[in-house]
């Protein structure tokens, strides 16, 4: 550990990570929404099957066609519940090394060199290890899942067309697939507030349409329990029908579980944890005062006010602009002390030397 680590002042404790049921929720409610709505997909894709079958078995074209859009919106939806229960958790913490690299090049670009053998000098020499690169489905679990979605919620929509045209009483499929349709799209075209963005009082506050852009998987979630719920009580029509709708059942039940789970999600991964820890993000902050303390006094204050907005803009570092700016200065202040401190005991004792 080196001088300016041990020397450190302690600073304002950035909150801690969050534990327990809360923690694992936040790292892996995609997942679980995937993993619950993968079930109801299954039983999507088992009730058009069974349909399709019957329909052969019978001869009847009409019912033939409605297996088919159905069996097809149940493949898409478990394309889809597949994708985010392989590529939806969170990772847990991200390494400082991408944010001490920033914070270099940010000084660098301020100071137009960093201070020789500092400990930002000494990030900025050494190559970055090599990065592994997420293919595109980790990159962007939730949207290609909600691609796949919206694609089946257009056939099993077409199914319920022609259930209605066979039979006005059969309405509950076409209402399904309109209000799914719609949730489903919308979750998808709806851009998400990036997390510092949304941790900004003056940009995130005012209603519904913030809400709803700090998290649009909320569009789907909430939107569909509506939707689930018309799933459900297609199930009971078919039940009244004396027919046996078990997988009717199975996927309104999970897809209700599952709804709650997206709800809580975040479409953008980057927006869910992704953060430093508390030691690694004090790190990163020494790493700074380090390289600031050793400028004038005169530009320490105005360097601590960038550095510090700097950091707070990125969504790894946890804490408000104030507090991440207060913490460096604590630590330019104090790493200035044992400056001083060090100069002092270096130079000889007038008294000693007069012997």
């Amino acid at each position: 550990m080196s001088n300016t680590e041990q020397n450190a002042a302690p600073i304002e404790k950035a909150p801690d990570k969050t534990s327990g049921v809360r923690s694992f929720f936040r790292h892996n409610s995609l997942q679980l929404a995937g993993m619950l709505n993968l079930i109801g997909d299954v039983g999507f894709l088992m009730q058009g099957h069974n349909d399709l079958k019957k329909a052969k078995l019978a001869g009847d074209g009409i019912k033939k066609t409605i297996g088919r859009y159905t069996l097809l919106g149940g493949a898409l939806y478990t394309l889809g519940g597949l994708n985010l229960t392989l590529f939806g958790r969170v990772k847990e913490r991200k390494s400082t090394d991408e944010t001490s690299r920033a914070t270099a090049e940010f000084l660098q670009q301020k100071l137009g060199a960093l201070p020789k053998d500092s400990g930002l000098e000494t990030v900025a020499n050494t190559p970055p290890e090599p990065a592994k690169k997420a293919n595109f489905f980790d990159r962007n679990a939730a949207t290609s899942t909600l691609i796949a979605y919206t694609a089946g919620a257009m056939a099993i929509l077409a199914a319920g067309i022609k259930t209605y045209r066979a039979n006005p009483k059969e309405y509950a499929g076409m209402g399904y697939g309109i209000s799914s349709l719609a949730v489903k799209s919308l979750s998808l075209m709806i851009p998400e507030r990036a997390k510092k963005e949304s941790d900004n009082p003056e940009k995130s506050s005012g209603g519904f349409v913030n809400w709803i852009r700090e998290k649009p998987l909320r569009v789907f979630g909430y939107g569909s329990v509506l939707t689930d719920s018309l799933l459900a009580w297609k199930a009971v029509q078919e039940h009244k029908a004396g027919k046996k709708p078990l997988w009717s059942i199975v996927t309104a039940g999970t897809y209700i579980l599952a709804d709650y789970m997206m709800a809580i999600s975040n479409k953008d991964k980057d927006n869910a944890v992704g953060t430093l820890s508390h030691e690694d993000q004090q790190r990163v902050e020494t790493l700074a005062a380090e390289t600031i303390a050793a400028q004038t006094p005169q530009q320490r204050e105005a360097l601590v006010t960038e550095v510090g907005s700097f950091l707070a803009k990125r969504p790894e570092m946890k804490g408000s602009r104030e507090n991440i700016t207060a913490a460096i200065r604590a630590q330019v202040e104090q790493q200035g002390k044992n400056r001083w401190a060090s100069r002092t005991e270096a130079e000889p004792n007038p008294a000693e030397t007069a012997r």
